[in-house]
């Protein structure tokens, strides 16, 4: 049946209509269908070969509906065999659509994740979480020692991370202001090996008496 011959004649459109109504109760007889002969061949489970027919709905659907329309046109019901056929179509087509977009999608996340690792290949990062003591603060920077004795400048941004520790093992999220020399800190930071840090990710400030979570 060419794609000429799918198309109705005047006067089909209601019986062609009835074929695309078909296409659905085939479709759901098939399901039940496959979802018993799994069963009783497997056994519990086998009501998941389902799942695959499912997936590969598009070309699996025409083990039933190509022998349906060819048995309605030579019953001279050739309008509901159109729409059937049409149905069929129309569904292999959605999933050849469905999967390709599946599919250019998986590439572009394959080429992103090439991409970051080159990166990460080409510049090394670690990533540090420490403790020391606030010594120096300004508009865009602060300064802490570590507790090794390292002296860390980092810059300050508008969406980093400042929270208290409280000594009762609470915390509160605060600004920037929280910051002063002198005060107890454990900051996460990133660094590029061989390069000095550029800002912090968090900072906490300890109150007195107040523990590392």
């Amino acid at each position: 049946m060419g794609l000429e011959a799918l198309k109705p004649a005047p006067g089909e459109g209601r019986q062609a209509a009835r074929g695309c109504l078909l296409s659905l109760v085939l479709h759901v007889l098939a399901l039940i269908a496959v979802a018993i002969v799994g069963s009783l061949i497997v056994g519990r489970e086998g009501s998941l070969l389902v799942l695959p027919f499912i997936a590969f709905i598009g070309v699996t659907q025409w083990i039933y509906i190509a022998p349906v329309a060819w048995l309605l046109r030579r019953a001279g019901s050739t309008a509901i065999a159109k729409g059937l056929v049409i149905a069929g179509a129309l569904g292999t087509l959605a999933s050849t659509l469905c999967y390709g977009g599946m599919g250019l999608r998986s590439l572009q996340y394959a080429a992103e994740t090439r991409r970051i690792q080159q990166e990460q290949r080409e510049h090394p990062t670690d990533f540090i979480s420490t403790d020391g003591v606030v010594t120096a603060v300004d508009d865009t920077h602060f300064e802490f020692k570590r507790e090794d004795g390292t002296l860390v400048s980092l810059q300050t941004w508008p969406g980093l991370d400042y929270v208290f520790l409280k000594a009762n093992g609470g915390y509160e999220k605060k600004t920037r202001d929280i910051l002063k020399p002198g005060v107890r800190v454990s900051v996460d930071y990133s660094q590029e090996r061989g390069k000095p840090p550029v800002s912090a990710s968090i900072v906490r400030v300890y109150e007195e008496g107040a523990k590392r979570p």
